[in-house]
Order: structure tokens, then sequence, then C-alpha cells
């Protein structure tokens, strides 16, 4: 009987012990696993904290990336515009040259007879009657000349021609060339008191023509 209750004892001794046991092992592995999750989680803190940088790096460069590209256009843009001003303004002075090339007979008869002193205009811009006079005088001049030449062909047969022949030259100096260039023509209807319109449309010119014509005549003259 004794010995029936020893192993009772003993028995539930360590059925205790090895209850205790197991309890201690779960709460162990327990306690590794909580702490094992607890690594985890930081780990995966980090790494999303990582992530998150990384992100807001390539964010960023694709902004930065973006900018960039649009500075390079604009920059595009405007050396293209800048390109097509110059294109522009080549053209315009290609036109005008063309222009230029084409008045250039005008301008250089207009030219050349504000050098041999034919045509001067007034500042108000009307053309004085100097010249006109000038020419009447000598016509008076060269009729009385003739007069008196004729009178004096009976003392020299050879007087005689050589009179006529200076006479016939003279004649042909104050005769006005069949070929009259447009700036003599636009000279004497200006003196006559036509406008630039009239004289455009006499001659079949343009207006620009006529305009330049009497400015060059003008500008020299001052």
């Amino acid at each position: 009987m004794l010995v029936a209750v020893v192993l009772f004892f003993v028995g539930l001794v360590l059925n205790i012990l090895i209850t205790f046991w197991i309890v201690l092992v779960k709460f162990n592995e327990i306690k590794r696993d909580k702490t094992y999750i607890q690594e985890i989680r930081a780990e995966m803190a980090e790494f999303m904290a990582a992530l998150e940088e990384n992100v807001s790096g390539y964010v960023s460069l694709m902004e930065r990336m973006q900018k960039d590209a649009s500075n390079v256009l604009e920059n595009v843009n405007r050396k293209l515009r800048l390109i097509e001003k110059e294109n522009q303004k080549l053209e315009q002075s290609r036109q005008t040259y063309n222009d230029l090339v084409k008045k250039k007979p005008l301008v250089s008869s207009v030219v050349e007879i504000q050098k041999n002193g034919t045509v001067e205009r007034s500042h108000e811009g009307s053309y004085s009657t100097h010249t006109k006079d000038h020419a009447s005088q000598n016509r008076k001049s060269l009729n009385d000349l003739s007069l008196q030449l004729r009178s004096n062909m009976r003392d020299s047969g050879d007087e005689s021609s050589q009179v006529k022949n200076s006479l016939q030259e003279d004649e042909v100096k104050l005769k006005p060339s069949s070929k009259v260039r447009p700036s003599v023509q636009i000279a004497a209807m200006w003196r006559d008191g036509m406008d630039a319109k009239e004289i455009a449309e006499k001659l079949n010119l343009s207006m620009g023509e006529v305009e330049l014509a009497l400015e060059l005549m003008g500008s020299r003259r001052s």
C-alpha cells in the first residue's frame, strides 16, 4: 500500500515536470517566433524605406530629365525662329538688291545728269526756271550769231563755210536727243509742272522709280 502511494506521487511529480518542460519549450518557441517576426518587420520597414527613397530619386530624376528636355526643345525652337528671321532678312535684302539692279540704269542716268549740272531742284520740291531761261538765251544768242555770221559771209567764202559748219554744230547741240533717257524726261516734265503720278503714267514707269529719280536729283543738289 505504501509502495503504491509512493509510485503515485512519483508519477504525479514526473507528470508535472514533463508538463512544465513542454510548456517551457513551447514558450521559448513562441518567444523565438515573436523575435523572428519582429526582425522580419524591421527588415521590411527598412526595405520599404529604401524602396521609397529609390522611387523618390527616380521620380526626381525623371522630372529633371523632362525639364532638361523641355529646355532643349525651347532652345531648338528659339534657334529655328532666329534662323527664320535671318532667312526673311536675307530674302528682303535679295529683293532690295534685285530692285536696285532693275533701277540701276535710271539711277546711273540721273547721277550722270546731276554731275553735269543739267538738273537742279529746290528744297520746296519745285524746279526753278533757270535752265529754261538759260536755254532760251542760248537760242537767242545763236540767232543773233547766225545773223551776224550771215552778214559776214560776203567777206570770205572759206569763212562762210566755217560759219555754216559752226552754226550746224551749235544747232545740233541745242536739239534734244532722239533717245532721251528717262531721268531727263522726268526732270523736264517736273519743271513743266507735272506731278510724279502724271510723269509715271506718261513715261510708263512706276511711282517708285519716279520718286527715286526725283529724290536722287534733290539730294544731289543739297
